[in-house]
């Protein structure tokens, strides 16, 4: 999934505007979240922010709502967020 925010709205504070794409972004992953998975399965999310698509950048799962108000700060008219879920096999780490 990959959708284009406006940071601005003339009819509502930016801050709200802001408040309104991090929602809409946890609701995505959550909805994602929801489905179901084979046994053993465990959801993967590739994540990708930019002020366009031809800018995207990766970033952590964890840090990508932190990283949209980082981008907002910066005076960006614009968010590109791109998800992108897949089933993989959680690993049992390092052996030693």
């Amino acid at each position: 999934m990959q959708k284009t925010y406006a940071l601005s709205d003339p009819r509502k504070h930016p801050d709200r505007v802001l408040d309104a794409v991090k929602h809409d972004v946890r609701q995505r992953i959550k909805r994602a979240r929801s489905r179901t998975l084979p046994l053993g399965q465990v959801w993967r999310f590739d994540c990708a922010l930019g002020v366009d698509a031809e800018h995207l950048q990766a970033v952590q799962e964890s840090e990508l709502i932190g990283a949209i108000g980082a981008l907002a700060a910066t005076g960006a008219a614009q968010v590109v967020v791109a998800l992108d879920a897949s089933a993989t096999t959680r690993g049992t780490g390092p052996k030693d």
